[in-house]
């Protein structure tokens, strides 16, 4: 069993989308997939996420550890991560992180996210071709939160496990990505109100 390690060090989030397509995939994109789990699994191999806003850095494994069912077992994954949320609160949004290694296949080429279920359906993900050392944001959210005590499964199509970096992992980062619109909006309204004041002042 997995413990994961607490990254206390304030990192940007990165996020994907979760699904799987039976579509050719070509060399060098990175295509990752949210993918719950619907029957019991052994705990084994999987990842334990202990604590909501906490940043945990993972390596990613092949796609047959104990604990993973068939459907991602055979599915012919490059590279999986399982999860089991023991955080105490169903996960609303999931980030993750990593960085462009300097060479390899991540560098010049895309992240296609996609999801894959009724659960964290939205996600952010950036758009054109990654570069060396770019630290790459994705977050999940949306749909029906990650029950607790459930496990829950990333993979990923198009790039070798040997080439993959290390990734943060965060469940309900905060600020949640759903809120971010709404803050920018209230911050967009009390700028608007404050220029209008501040012409009502000047006129008087």
């Amino acid at each position: 069993m997995k413990v994961l390690h607490a990254v206390f060090a304030g990192l940007a989030v990165l996020a994907f989308t979760f699904g799987a397509s039976a579509r050719t995939i070509p060399s060098g994109d990175i295509h990752i997939i949210f993918d719950p789990a619907t029957t019991p699994v052994n705990v084994g191999g999987l990842y334990e996420l202990l604590h909501s806003g906490t940043d945990y850095t993972v390596s990613w494994e092949v796609c047959n550890e104990p604990g993973f069912p068939p459907s991602v077992t055979t599915a012919g994954y490059d590279a999986c991560l399982g999860f089991l949320n023991y955080t105490g609160s169903s996960i609303t949004a999931l980030a993750l992180q990593f960085t462009v290694p300097v060479t390899g296949p991540l560098v010049n080429n895309p992240v296609d996210c996609t999801t894959l279920g009724g659960n964290l359906t939205e996600n952010i993900c950036p758009p054109g071709n990654l570069s060396a050392g770019e630290k790459v944001f994705v977050e999940f959210f949306g749909g029906d939160p990650v029950p607790v005590n459930t496990a829950f499964f990333i993979e990923e199509i198009g790039v070798p496990l040997a080439d993959l970096p290390q990734f943060t992992v965060t469940a309900n980062p905060v600020p949640e990505p759903g809120a971010l619109p709404l803050f920018a909006t209230g911050l967009g309204f009390m700028g608007i109100w404050a220029l209008r004041r501040n012409r009502v002042e000047i006129s008087a």
